[in-house]
């Protein structure tokens, strides 16, 4: 599941998860947007917060996706 359907099913906003699990929600809306991937530190405490629901494979799926949509453009 990625990152931001998991805050939309459970949360109000990225906001108040981030105070939640203790990270700055600007990262967080980057990594919702695929602009950037949490660090491993960041990544174990968001798999343990979701009860590993978002996992590393839904960051670097998201990437890949945008990837083929991007060549298939030009």
């Amino acid at each position: 599941m990625r990152l931001r359907d998991w805050i939309d099913n459970n949360y109000k906003s990225i906001r108040s998860f981030a105070l939640d699990i203790g990270l700055k929600h600007r990262n967080i809306e980057m990594w919702c947007r695929g602009e950037r991937k949490p660090n491993h530190r960041e990544a174990e405490i968001i798999f343990e917060f979701t009860n590993n629901e978002v996992t590393g494979h839904d960051f670097y799926l998201e990437k890949i996706k945008h990837s083929k949509k991007e060549k298939k453009d030009k």
